[in-house]
């Protein structure tokens, strides 16, 4: 391939990805104009709903998050709240219901905490930290804020040395990462610096800043600090690491800490993660996820219930499908809502007593709250993303937003189908389908097999913006998204059964979703392409080496090497995932390792990568496009400097869809057009 031709690949891409789409078509401009709500705070009358929500400006490459106010009975319209400057989040109500406090950026600097008097639209900073406040409460009956921020040990609250620590750190011309433990870096960046998260208690008459964990030391959660604070601010529960250093293993616990008295450890007999603690209203008790088994990354988080003054804890009585998270107890403590994983949707179930039931079915429902007259969240599915609604005690549920009705009002989306079938060996399975808009039962169509990431996750009924089926069903596709062994919502067994072995079971439940295909949904056994991230990326390469008839593939992010994932930032449960460990059996670790079978390797490949991944570190795809390009399959490989495992900025996001979509125009074009491009 010439130099010419190289610089040219993308543009002509680019034209591909937009050649030959219907008029109302779903497309990745409709995607990319989408609004995307985050989080919400219902106001303590329950007649009004505070809501962050974001959109993305393509050519400032970056997105922004404004605040809402929602009206319940609809009787206002929606209505905007702030200046419109920098970016603005996570709002919660101040208990007089005309104040709001939320996260703010600035002018480029860390976010900070912000009060704001919805009546008048006056806004004004409460902190002005040199590190970001990262999460925050209201308690004491308004008096006071209990908020996380990240600080060193050593300084807690000096937060003037803490800048000139930030500031020599900085300017430091080494910027060396230095460890002696096995924490080194997570997602996209290195955690060597020796900050972690503290809380602090914010005085709003005074302004006076105190650190309720002068000292505190220990690893907190790696994707944010789990914590809660009682209503009165008096006491704050946490999840932390328990294990010493060098952490060659973890064990997250919850600890239980008066502002005034010494620290608890209320779970140290569970010798696997407590996480996610939720107190109730009146402290009694605390609501948090349990694992029973540690270092098991299939083991489903399950809700417990612990009370505060004997210990004593108790879980959910039912054997849910899946994992579970969002819970909330409602104002009286009385019951618990939850969202939980079932069979490739995410329900709304509630725990009164020894019953569980299920009070709303998804789609997708998350982001739970509570009312003293009903329930709040958010729901979405593969045609509509997601939007606020209110389940009342007596009464239907009802939508009360609206952000995207406008931009989907003329798409028009095919069928999606969720689909029982069975593996070679009689494994009952399940699978979405998404079927072209005007698919026709008779004729054959190209195919195209999803695999998700995790494993331990699975294709759900959600309004993706990293694998969205509708995409590639609008170019004339029938897309399948196996949920194969070792996916969530079918049972803790279900999701056990690839331990020690990660591929094997899966690859045959793959192959089985592509006779599927062939045999029920009209697709050409000619016309077929895998495509996956991360673990799925992993299933793409894998399946390549071992079954010659699909016509592409596309990987991103997916891993080549087994044993080189231990460079990973997730490491821990690794040797039970793959049944073996470097430092144990390296053989028998990389027995299903895509590297294998680069020998029988012939199916043309599109890698994808994030330079800045560390979940599964750009060389993975690099090496594989090293070995492809050097036996001559038709590779190419994109990798993006500035994106990490997933690809969020606008533009990259863009290029990255039009890399998808052009490779499979290339390979197995759409019925109606043929190939404009030859292998190079």
């Amino acid at each position: 391939m010439s130099r010419r031709t190289a610089r040219l690949l993308p543009s002509l891409f680019m034209l591909l990805s937009t050649a030959a789409i219907a008029d109302g078509a779903f497309t990745v401009d409709t995607l990319w104009s989408m609004t995307r709500i985050g989080p919400f705070a219902v106001s303590p009358d329950g007649r009004t709903v505070a809501v962050a929500a974001t959109s993305f400006d393509d050519d400032d490459n970056t997105g922004a998050s404004r605040l809402w106010l929602v009206d319940v009975d609809g009787r206002r319209g929606i209505r905007r709240l702030g200046s419109g400057r920098g970016s603005d989040t996570s709002p919660a109500w101040h208990p007089d219901g005309r104040h709001l406090f939320f996260l703010g950026v600035r002018e480029n600097r860390p976010a900070q905490l912000f009060r704001l008097h919805v009546g008048r639209e006056t806004t004004r900073a409460l902190t002005d930290l040199p590190m970001a406040v990262t999460a925050f409460k209201v308690v004491d009956g308004g008096r006071a804020v209990i908020f996380e921020a990240a600080t060193w040990p050593d300084l807690g609250a000096d937060f003037d040395t803490v800048r000139m620590r930030i500031a020599e750190r900085r300017d430091d011309k080494t910027q060396a990462r230095i460890s002696e433990t096995r924490v080194l870096r997570y997602w996209d960046h290195y955690v060597t610096d020796g900050r972690i998260p503290h809380l602090f208690r914010l005085d709003l008459a005074s302004g006076r800043i105190v650190d309720l964990l002068p000292g505190f030391d220990r690893l907190t959660g790696f994707d944010g600090f789990e914590w809660d604070a009682s209503a009165d601010g008096r006491t704050v529960v946490y999840s932390a690491n328990s294990t010493a250093t060098p952490y060659r293993d973890l064990d997250f616990d919850l600890f239980l800490k008066h502002i005034d008295g010494v620290e608890i450890n209320l779970t140290t007999g569970n010798p696997a993660d407590d996480t996610r603690p939720v107190f109730a209203p009146d402290g009694t008790h605390i609501a948090y996820g349990r694992q029973s088994r540690p270092a098991i990354a299939s083991d489903f988080v399950r809700l417990a219930l612990l009370d505060v003054s004997t210990g004593q804890s108790r879980p959910l009585p039912a054997d849910l499908d899946g994992p579970v998270s969002d819970w909330r107890f409602d104002p009286d403590g009385r019951y618990l809502y939850l969202s939980g994983e079932s069979r490739g949707r995410t329900h709304l179930y509630r725990w009164l007593e020894d019953d569980v039931d299920v009070v709303a079915r998804g789609g997708t429902i998350q982001g739970v709250q509570t009312t003293r007259d009903g329930v709040f969240y958010a729901r979405q599915d593969f045609t509509r993303p997601a939007d606020l609604w209110r389940l009342p005690d007596a009464g239907k549920a009802r939508r009360i937003t609206a952000f995207n009705d406008a931009g989907l009002a003329d798409v028009r989306f095919g069928d999606y189908r969720s689909i029982d079938y069975r593996s070679a060996d009689g494994a009952a399975l399940q699978m979405f389908v998404a079927y072209p808009p005007g698919y026709r039962p008779g004729e054959q169509y190209p195919g195209v097999i999803l695999s998700h990431g995790g494993p331990f996750a699975a294709w759900t009924d959600v309004f993706s913006v990293r694998w969205h089926p509708g995409l590639l069903a609008a170019r004339g596709y029938v897309v399948a998204m196996p949920n194969f062994r070792g996916s969530t919502g079918f049972g803790q067994s279900f999701a056990d059964a690839i331990l020690g072995n990660h591929g094997e079971k899966p690859v045959a439940d793959t192959l089985a979703a592509a006779d599927w295909l062939v045999e029920h949904a009209g697709v050409d056994a000619e016309r077929i392409a895998l495509a996956g991230a991360s673990y799925g990326g992993y299933l793409t390469a894998l399946l390549t080496g071992l079954d010659q008839r699909f016509t592409a593939a596309i990987v991103h992010a997916g891993v080549y090497d087994i044993g080189a994932q231990f460079a990973s930032d997730s490491h821990w449960s690794r040797p039970s995932a793959y049944g073996d460990a470097p430092w144990t059996d390296p053989v028998r670790l990389n027995a299903w390792s895509p590297s294998r079978f680069v020998p029988t390797m012939s199916t043309p490949t599109l890698i994808l990568h994030g330079e800045m991944d560390y979940r599964v570190p750009v060389t993975q795809g690099i090496n594989l496009h090293g070995a492809l390009s050097g036996k001559g399959v038709p590779a190419r490989i994109v990798v993006f400097p500035h994106e990490h495992h997933w690809i969020v900025r606008p533009q990259a996001a863009r290029l990255w869809w039009s890399e998808v979509l052009g490779w499979l125009d290339r390979w197995l074009p759409p019925n109606g057009t043929s190939p404009t491009m030859e292998a190079s």
